[in-house]
């Protein structure tokens, strides 16, 4: 909320002072050309904001996944330990175990190991998901302060700083393209 209302707050000044920045009539100066990037800018920015809140979202149900599949293999790991124990007090016993409790426990150690397969692709999944949550929070972030240097390059009278912006914003406008290609 409080990203909104500094960005809104520097595109009202920007409105304000937009004007003031011509050069000869009906030729727009640089005030306009301030104007257009920064608006750019928060557009490319409310796009990286919305994809950094839907990135998180699904590394958070990624990594939920994770975790109950991590409680399935354990739980798995226990019913076989428990199984095995009883088998090798039984051959202590001089009995053998049931060929069907035998053929269990390999079975369960057969899905135990692709379970964990599929745990280590999760893994991965989630690294990939919140890599891309932390560029879409860097493009926001770099894309704020170009918006930010528009709007204090206008207040100032400083080309300089809208140029400054402007390559934050390059970089926020780059960060946000590595985002999607991290998602996808």
């Amino acid at each position: 909320m409080e990203l909104e209302s500094r960005t809104e707050h520097a595109h009202e000044t920007i409105h304000e002072h937009v004007g003031e920045g011509h050069h000869r009539p009906g030729a727009p100066g640089w005030f306009t050309h301030v104007a257009l990037s920064t608006l750019l800018m928060a557009l490319l920015s409310a796009t990286g904001a919305l994809m950094a809140a839907i990135s998180a979202h699904e590394s958070l149900l990624e990594r939920s996944q994770e975790i109950l599949d991590f409680v399935s293999l354990e739980t798995d790991r226990v019913e076989i330990e428990v199984l095995q124990s009883r088998h090798d007090i039984l051959r202590q016993l001089g009995e053998a175990p049931a060929e069907s409790e035998v053929a269990r426990v390999r079975a369960w150690r057969e899905e135990m190991a692709r379970e964990k397969r599929e745990v280590s692709e999760e893994e991965s999944i989630v690294g990939a998901t919140t890599s891309a949550h932390l560029v879409f929070a860097v493009a926001v972030t770099l894309l704020s302060i170009g918006i930010t240097l528009g709007g204090m390059a206008i207040i100032a009278r400083q080309r300089f700083l809208w140029l400054i912006g402007l390559v934050f914003g390059a970089a926020g406008a780059l960060s946000v393209a590595l985002g999607f290609r991290d998602m996808l």
